[in-house]
């Protein structure tokens, strides 16, 4: 039984689809197929049965993924002492970042990593802060950092900086000093899963306020871009708008209620203990010893 099909089988079953497993992986979906099925055949036993015009995996298959996923934790546990025994000279380094930290602050540590440990591989994955988590708890990278972030039971959660949102709109449109005013615009929203449209809804809410968003865009440049074209107005990370307003593209209105102050935050999965790469990046975030703190904390007992 090759540990391959049992990554594959283990990624059909958390993504719920061949497809979305095949992209996951950088597979093909006929690939992904045929792993299955050579696994089917291996295990004597159906992994998938039909519901509709689906295939949904059997209890076989669910058990079958349980102890896959701590056959291929154990490898990673392997690598990692071994890259402890090699040190920093090389190895890797998987960051997941959401969209605001991962284009506008990360890339800078990152890169003083980088001039530290050049022979270490550095990966970073940006998407939105849900997405993030999800990759951090499938082992998909290795450390996270996100706007403000409530980290549940199995993550680990430590302030790395702050960060302000405001208001923008398009030049000419500044005429908002209310905030009753800013709403009763065409508001532009990132998606759900975004920090900064999130912590915005939850500020709205602490007074008695909704967001009605006029148009849903999936990027921070493409709010941007919407919003210069005069299309609405929005809010966004001061870090992401100054080259715009030094320019003149955007203003900020002086609208009442602002900024809207938020954490920004590094995040490590609960009971898997650090990669000697993770705590050097830890390091350059927080600094020796709170890094030291923040990787013992993780690599304690995961809670439920």
């Amino acid at each position: 039984m090759q540990l391959e099909w049992l990554r594959t089988l283990v990624a059909v079953v958390e993504t719920g689809s061949f497809t979305r497993a095949a992209g996951e992986l950088g597979l093909s979906q006929p690939t992904v197929s045929q792993q299955m099925a050579a696994l089917e055949r291996e295990a004597a036993l159906p992994l998938f049965e039909p519901l509709g015009r689906r295939r949904v995996p059997t209890e076989a298959a669910l058990l079958l993924v349980e102890r896959a996923r701590v056959a291929l934790a154990s490898l990673e546990d392997a690598g990692r002492t071994l890259e402890e025994l090699r040190g920093l000279g090389q190895g890797s380094l998987r960051v997941g970042a959401s969209t605001t930290p991962g284009v506008y602050m990360v890339p800078q540590w990152l890169g003083e990593f980088a001039s530290r440990f050049p022979g270490v591989e550095v990966h970073l994955d940006i998407a939105d802060t849900r997405d993030i988590e999800d990759a951090l708890i499938r082992r998909r990278v290795d450390v996270a950092v996100v706007g403000e972030y409530d980290a549940g039971a199995e993550l680990v959660a430590t302030t790395l900086a702050s960060d302000v949102l405001l208001p923008i709109c398009a030049p000419g449109q500044e005429d908002m000093l209310t905030l009753d005013s800013f709403l009763r615009q065409r508001f532009i929203a990132r998606e759900e899963g975004s920090s900064t449209r999130e912590i915005f809804e939850r500020w709205l809410r602490d007074r008695g306020l909704r967001l009605r968003p006029a148009m849903e865009v999936a990027s921070t440049e493409a709010v941007k871009q919407v919003v210069a074209a005069g299309l609405g107005v929005s809010v966004v990370s001061d870090a992401t708008i100054k080259l715009e307003l030094k320019a003149g593209v955007l203003t900020s209105p002086p609208t009442d209620g602002f900024p809207i102050r938020r954490r920004i935050d590094v995040v490590l999965q609960r009971g898997r203990r650090p990669m000697p790469t993770t705590v050097a990046f830890l390091e350059i975030l927080l600094g020796p010893k709170s890094a030291a703190s923040m990787a013992h904390t993780a690599a304690g007992p995961a809670t439920r």
